[in-house]
């Protein structure tokens, strides 16, 4: 775990993005492509990388397999520390608007080693977050809301009757993974599952009593201000990936799990709050 600041202006946007898996045949380079030029071309906008930044897959690996190693100027990709040295130089270009890079379960695997991840966000300039941290917020020195970030969440196994039951089950089952592992966090983002979700505040009806007669309201998201955020009214999501799920021609460890969008998040902020986090899909 690891507590990180952040001054940011009180109007802006923060990309929540991970699961770039670098150095793989299966990686969408022109989706990451985008969304770095994206942050470079739009103003106060700043990103979080959720980990596994590198497929990070050695050749003593029961996963490896050369026919998906991506490769340059005629050379297979397939050294952990040259596709760092890729992500690096890819996401060069924004590396002044990058807040924190966590660890994913792929470099993780190397841990003995090296720490990759560490690597990357130390050439890049961004705090290296392990593989979870907080985010706190702040406009002039003052906490406008905190974030929590993970990699360290179970992939979905969900059983159900059809498309609608099945989204439920997967929002339902995020928000169960992460609400208790902070209390006063606005917003909780979890990388790994290489999903696209979005789980918005509840806006749950509620009556309250008043000298008028009864009166109604809705549950909205509460930035609080240091204090408990009850589940309800936070936002929760997952980052989305950047790795394919399938490539003519090559079979993969990730045949195994179901099609998934690619592309990652995007927070508004207006005036010290959270407006929307939006899908940016590639």
């Amino acid at each position: 775990m690891q507590r990180v600041e952040k001054e940011i202006p009180l109007n802006c946007e923060i990309v929540f993005m991970g699961d770039t898996h670098g150095g793989s045949l299966l990686t969408h380079y022109r989706g990451i492509k985008k969304i770095v030029n994206y942050i470079q071309s739009t103003k106060m906008c700043y990103w979080c990388h959720l980990g596994d930044w590198i497929e990070a897959i050695a050749t003593d690996d029961k996963r490896f397999n050369r026919d998906t190693c991506r490769a340059t100027k005629g050379k297979p990709i397939q050294i952990p520390q040259e596709q760092a040295d890729e992500m690096i130089k890819l996401f060069s270009p924004i590396k002044g608007r990058g807040i924190v890079g966590l660890m994913g379960n792929h470099e993780l695997k190397l841990y003995r080693y090296s720490n990759l991840a560490e690597y990357i966000c130390r050439n890049l300039g961004i705090t290296y977050g392990t593989m979870e941290a907080r985010v706190i917020f702040k406009n002039s020195g003052k906490r406008i809301f905190s974030a929590f970030l993970t990699h360290r969440i179970r992939m979905f196994r969900i059983q159900a009757k059809d498309y609608i039951q099945a989204n439920g089950n997967i929002q339902a089952s995020l928000k169960q993974q992460l609400y208790k592992r902070m209390g006063d966090c606005a917003v909780m983002v979890a990388g790994h599952a290489h999903q696209l979700i979005v789980v918005p505040p509840s806006p749950e009806l509620y009556l309250v009593d008043s000298p008028d007669g009864i009166k109604q309201h809705y549950l909205t998201g509460d930035m609080g201000d240091g204090g408990y955020i009850y589940p309800n009214r936070r936002w929760y999501c997952c980052s989305g990936s950047f790795r394919k799920r399938y490539v003519d021609g090559v079979d993969d460890y990730a045949d195994i799990y179901d099609p998934n969008e690619m592309g990652c998040l995007i927070m508004v902020v207006r005036n010290g709050e959270i407006k929307d986090i939006k899908k940016f899909k590639v």
